[in-house]
């Protein structure tokens, strides 16, 4: 992605929503340290200062990646609680362009007698990936009732995105996007893989320059972590593994550090 090195400084008035007559506490557009702006409400987008878009070429078959229309930053009381029990705070939502949907997404469900169905998935909680001011893919917790509707619904390639949170130290790789904002939340360097596999990027990762590198999976994923950090070193990558019976988005400020820093890394 571009803009990996910029980061979050403030909130101030979207300038197309306050000509629409929102955003009256003046907080929906965010700023960046390196010029460029978003829009949690609206989507509207300001480049990084003295940039000069040129033609950037697409795959032919990109796919059209949309939100739900209703996204916004009004989030329902239940994900707040629930993101809030691993240290995440509206703030580190607002910097990380979280966004949430009423309405939500529609999905295909295979019936009992194997017929398709369009099923509502509403109430999500949503993970943007953005690139040049496009979003390239996103990920949604779901907190409907709909027991035919999984936890977790994506659009886009979250395979091949990079995501990267910048920080200190190496580039720590996480399964889910709520580990890397934790990991990044206490500094590091973090990147979620939307999975378990992380090999089909170390190249491009030593490309954008990221060769100190953390593979730290959920866990009872051990042996799959060891085997992939293996083969990152292999590539040239100091790579690394971490080790643990928690999730990361489930350790304290303290555990992540001694993790990071201490034995635990192999």
């Amino acid at each position: 992605m571009k803009n990996e090195e910029s980061y979050f400084i403030r909130n101030e008035a979207c300038p197309r929503c306050r000509s629409n007559g929102w955003d009256i506490p003046g907080d929906n557009l965010a700023i960046y340290s390196d010029g460029h702006a978003y829009c949690w409400s609206c989507n509207y987008y300001r480049p990084p200062s003295g940039v000069v878009f040129r033609g950037v070429h697409k795959p032919t078959k990109q796919p059209l990646i949309k939100l739900p229309d209703d996204s916004d930053t009004n989030y329902s009381d239940v994900a707040v609680t629930w993101i809030a029990r691993y240290d995440i705070s509206r703030s580190d939502m607002l910097k990380h362009r979280v966004l949430w949907s009423d309405e939500g997404c529609y999905i295909n469900h295979k019936g009992d007698k194997g017929a398709k169905e369009l099923i509502q998935c509403d109430s999500l909680l949503i993970f943007p990936v953005w690139g040049d001011g496009e979003l390239l893919a996103w990920q949604g917790r779901y907190f409907g009732h709909d027991k035919r509707v999984p936890k977790w619904i994506g659009r886009g390639k979250l395979q091949e995105v990079y995501n990267i949170m910048p920080g200190k130290g190496p580039l720590v790789l996480t399964e889910a996007a709520i580990s890397a904002m934790k990991v990044n939340k206490y500094g590091y360097n973090a990147m979620p893989l939307y999975g378990m596999h992380a090999k089909a990027r170390f190249k491009h990762l030593k490309l954008l320059g990221h060769t100190d590198v953390v593979l730290w999976l959920d866990p009872g994923m051990d042996i799959e972590s060891v085997n992939q950090a293996r083969v990152g070193r292999l590539e040239g990558l100091q790579m690394h593994s971490v080790l643990s019976s928690k999730k990361p988005k489930d350790y304290t400020r303290e555990e992540i550090n001694s993790f990071l820093t201490g034995s635990a890394v192999t």
